[in-house]
């Protein structure tokens, strides 16, 4: 049922361009991921230094007026 002659080496040199290619789009997707995750740490980390700057983690209560 081949109604193409297609050289082996062209199928094996396919082959190896398509997963080279495939390797190259998950390094990118990763290191991008990457670089998302460590700006979100990052965000948090300030975010949590904020707060204590200003005082919302303390946690004592008010004196009871008479």
């Amino acid at each position: 049922m081949n109604y193409y002659d297609i050289d082996s080496e062209t199928i094996s040199y396919r082959i190896h361009d398509a997963e080279r290619m495939r390797a190259q789009v998950l390094n990118e997707l990763l290191f991008a991921w990457g670089g998302n995750v460590k700006r979100w740490i990052s965000s948090l980390g300030k975010f949590a230094r904020s707060l204590s700057k200003r005082g919302h983690w303390n946690l004592s209560l008010p004196a009871p007026h008479h």
